[in-house]
């Protein structure tokens, strides 16, 4: 993906963090276009789905990211980075 100017990334929202209590929608229109959200995991599950757009996304959630490479880090408005793929 990396050759396409594409990232993966996992992140963990915190609590408090600013994209905490805000949907799917809200934090891909924040982020205009720089990132989408490809899977959430909600905290306490083990099944990550593609979220609608209206899906809330709580404290302690596993969020999956596509994003462009050199984007503006957006991932610390969840958290660090859980990781990188």
């Amino acid at each position: 993906m990396r050759t396409l100017g594409l990232e993966l990334a996992n992140a963990v929202a915190a609590e408090g963090s600013p994209f905490t209590g805000l949907t799917v929608e809200e934090i891909e229109r924040q982020a205009g276009g720089t990132f989408f959200i490809a899977a959430v995991e909600h905290a306490g599950t083990r099944m990550a789905d593609r979220p609608l757009p209206s899906t809330c996304i709580k404290a302690g959630d596993r969020v999956t990211i596509l994003c462009r490479s050199g984007h503006p880090n957006f991932l610390d408005k969840f958290d660090v980075p859980e990781s990188e793929i």
